[in-house]
């Protein structure tokens, strides 16, 4: 069972997430209205997902459209290392063919993670 390490401080974590997307959305000229367009979600969830108040948050599912109509690297939002672009990060492992079966291990362990949720 994972257990949460005490150490860290969480609120921190989310706060720099949410500033890393908010980043990308100004950086890539995606302003609410095209945010909106873009994942089909409502303007409350916009506000609720964007605020540092985060009264909630969105499922894995929301967040894996999110990122990938978006494209933005997961990696880059959650650990700050990487492309900031999806598009990029893919055609960077694609390029590297040592890397196709960790893709599919990922790209299972993701469905997993999705179809937990459910």
């Amino acid at each position: 069972m994972f257990e949460i390490d005490p150490s860290i401080d969480w609120e921190a974590e989310v706060d720099e997430r949410i500033k890393r997307c908010r980043a990308f959305n100004e950086l890539n000229g995606i302003d609410k209205k095209a945010w909106l367009e873009k994942t089909g979600y409502s303007e409350d969830q916009y506000y609720r997902w964007h605020s540092l108040a985060r009264k909630t948050v969105p499922s894995s599912d929301q967040l894996v459209h999110c990122y990938i109509t978006c494209d933005i690297n997961p990696i880059w939002v959650w650990f700050g290392v990487g492309p900031m672009r999806l598009s990029e990060c893919l055609s960077q492992l694609a390029s590297d063919s040592s890397v196709s079966n960790d893709l599919a291990e990922i790209k299972g362990l993701l469905k997993e993670l999705t179809d937990s949720d459910s």
